[in-house]
């Protein structure tokens, strides 16, 4: 990993952001509801509510569900072709994971209220979904390679990345459908 990585996971960010928003937006679409998009943000349109207590668990655990199945597939192809450009598309669903975590420390996150909702106390899931992603990485960077160079660069841009995501939220296009 060097730097020419730089400009691949700045893209991977981006993209790792719209694909799990995407996962909400989609599974309430499935539900029949009007929904709207941002690159930070997918939920029900004009503030609206689930006729279901359920169908809003399955719009809050879609994103989650698209990231790690990102981490799974970029894991799968650092195995298969030993491709460095897999790294990032790991690396990147772990930050977003860990950060949403971090964040549930003040406003609850997808997987903290799924999980409080389950009944199977509010962090289950957030750590799970951080271990689980964390593992996948170690998997990824063990396969290519890697060290803690790599982790480090990874971090530094990741962190980046999203904090430039959440500071330009409003300037992004949304949708509504």
């Amino acid at each position: 990993m060097t730097y020419k990585f730089i400009p691949l996971y700045l893209i991977v960010v981006v993209l790792t952001f719209i694909i799990h928003e995407a996962g909400h937006f989609l599974a309430g679409k499935v539900f029949g509801y009007e929904m709207f998009m941002s690159i930070n943000k997918a939920g029900i349109a004009n503030r609206g509510t689930p006729d279901a207590q359920w169908h809003q668990q399955v719009i809050s655990i879609a994103g989650p569900v698209i990231t790690y199945l990102q981490a799974m597939i970029g894991t799968l192809i650092s195995y298969r072709y030993k491709a460095l450009w897999a790294f990032p598309i790991v690396f990147m669903a772990f930050m977003m994971r860990l950060m949403a975590a971090v964040i549930s420390l003040f406003s609850p996150n997808d997987e903290y209220r799924v999980s409080d909702w389950l009944g199977i106390g509010s962090w289950t899931l957030p750590i799970i979904a951080v271990i689980g992603l964390f593992a996948l990485t170690v998997m990824a960077s063990r396969t290519l390679g890697l060290g803690w160079k790599s982790w480090l660069l990874s971090f530094v841009v990741c962190s980046a990345g999203i904090t430039a995501i959440i500071f330009t939220e409003p300037f992004w296009p949304g949708i509504r459908w």
